[in-house]
């Protein structure tokens, strides 16, 4: 009885495995004909959307404040896509307290491209009036969403960061405040 089990269990095991042939399309019938890859699977790296040496140089050219909101300016001056986290934060100062706000985020930012980014959440109190404040100041940083390539597959330590971060601040005092909605 075990030596039938066991010459079952063999010719189970000794069983060929038959693998299935990959399915070709009737559109490419050269493909039947040469071995190697098939184009869908030969991919090439597509171009990087940075070139060598260009990279993003986010500013902030205007603030202007619109009863609760702060609308402020984010400009892409630079030769490249900036792409990630781009993180646009600001503060108020009204009457010696400052008020710090919730940071907004943008994804991309095309090369000269500028958009103006609405805060509203200002952390403070409810007697805090945006409109009434004596100091401006926001900032916008640029977190890059991961490690880049060049056409080498070689990592590229400089892609994706700001070119320039002395432009990345602005402060207004009171009387340079504009007020209104962005048009």
């Amino acid at each position: 009885m075990f030596g039938i089990m066991l010459i079952a269990l063999a010719g189970q095991v000794a069983a060929p495995i038959i693998l299935p042939q990959p399915r070709v399309p009737r559109d490419f019938p050269q493909i039947r004909e040469r071995n190697g890859p098939t184009p869908w699977e030969n991919h090439p790296l597509p171009p990087p959307h940075w070139k060598r040496g260009a990279q993003p140089d986010l500013a902030i050219k205007d603030v202007r404040i619109d009863r609760d909101t702060l609308y402020v300016l984010v400009a892409n001056q630079g030769k490249a896509r900036a792409e990630g986290s781009i993180i646009v934060g600001a503060r108020a100062e009204s009457e010696g307290t400052r008020h710090d706000a919730v940071p907004a985020r943008v994804a991309r930012l095309n090369a000269g491209e500028s958009r103006w980014i609405a805060i509203r959440s200002f952390a403070s109190s409810p007697s805090f009036a945006l409109d009434k404040a004596n100091f401006v100041s926001a900032v916008v940083l640029l977190l890059p969403a991961e490690a880049a390539l060049d056409r080498s597959g070689q990592t590229c330590d400089t892609c994706g960061l700001d070119e320039d971060e002395t432009n990345n601040g602005f402060t207004a005092e009171q009387a340079s405040i504009k007020h209104g909605r962005p048009s």
